[in-house]
């Protein structure tokens, strides 16, 4: 979650810290990667607002990551009451969804050793329509029959690593996802950035749950990715690479402009594909500095942007090796 507890989908869901804000490192392992640390301070956990888009989702899937400090111990890691919960223990794992007419559907395994750990594991609860289906690390750990559409309850904040009525989670939390009905393409386990539901197929492999991609994140608290653009001098050109941390939003693409004598594109240069980390400015002028700006772009509004001012030249400077 990166230092923050903001909502990436577009839906402005934004949590907000009670207590101290405190974060850890994240699942990934990787600089700039930060958990949500509530480590059993009952006045410490992240609660998100009610919101119709929370309540009300015909197919729903919870995703999230979560590491306990004791393998003894660990808490409820998400919960809006009466529509859909989920709590882990030593080695036990609970869970529910509840329909439109109060009805719970309780997906519960009290014997998970896989979880008697102080590992990262992601923990996934979906609901298809009639069975409700917890599973952890693509494992499916226990399903609950049931019908009709999530509650929505208005009274009711979405609560991020506690119980309402209890003690926080005792560990860290990260990569929340929340999402809408899910679609019919299929996908192996759980990709990196996960936004599927698992279904009651399985593939041969015992362990391994088919995981279709829902079709729109509802709340996605994660990381906010952190844009770094490089560009280095060429004859008559520019050569930009960049790196960004975080996940993207698969239909953002990017933007660069630049500012100086026009070259072979005409600035600015829209579309670029999202997966894109390279381009080359050509035709441009020797000796004049250029300042350019790469824009993650999701419609029409920029939501990442960084900046480089570079000289395109054609005398560089070889130095000799001297070897003793």
């Amino acid at each position: 979650m990166d230092g923050n507890v903001n909502d990436s989908s577009g839906n402005n869901l934004n949590g907000v810290w009670h207590g101290t804000a405190r974060y850890a490192a994240g699942h990934t392992g990787q600089p700039g990667d930060q958990a949500i640390d509530v480590s059993s301070t009952i006045t410490n956990y992240v609660t998100v607002a009610h919101n119709d888009l929370l309540g009300g989702i015909e197919k729903p899937t919870i995703s999230v990551w979560a590491r306990k400090n004791n393998p003894d111990q660990g808490g409820e890691i998400v919960s809006k009451y009466l529509q859909y919960r989920i709590t882990i223990g030593d080695r036990s794992m609970s869970s529910y969804v509840g329909n439109q007419y109060g009805t719970l559907g309780r997906a519960n395994n009290y014997n998970v050793s896989a979880i008697h750990d102080s590992n990262w594991h992601h923990y996934l609860l979906a609901y298809d329509g009639s069975s409700v289906m917890l599973s952890v690390d693509g494992v499916l750990q226990a399903t609950a029959p049931l019908t009709g559409t999530v509650a929505s309850v208005s009274g009711r904040d979405l609560y991020i690593g506690r119980d309402p009525w209890g003690p926080s989670f005792d560990g860290q939390i990260d990569e929340l996802i929340i999402c809408g009905p899910q679609q019919t393409i299929q996908d192996g386990y759980h990709p990196p950035t996960l936004t599927g539901a698992i279904t009651q197929t399985r593939l041969a492999d015992p362990h391994i749950v088919v995981l279709p991609p829902c079709s729109a994140n509802i709340v996605h608290l994660q990381e906010s990715p952190v844009l770094t653009l490089r560009g280095a001098p060429a004859n008559h050109a520019i050569r930009l690479d960049w790196t960004v941390t975080g996940i993207l939003p698969i239909t953002s693409t990017w933007t660069i402009s630049y500012a100086g004598p026009t070259g072979d594109q005409p600035s600015p240069i829209t579309g670029i594909l999202s997966p894109t980390r390279a381009y080359t400015l050509t035709g441009l002028t020797n000796y004049t500095w250029y300042t350019v700006t790469l824009n993650a772009m999701l419609e029409s509004t920029p939501f990442l942007s960084d900046t480089v001012r570079v000289m395109p030249t054609d005398i560089f400077v070889y130095l000799p090796l001297v070897l003793k």
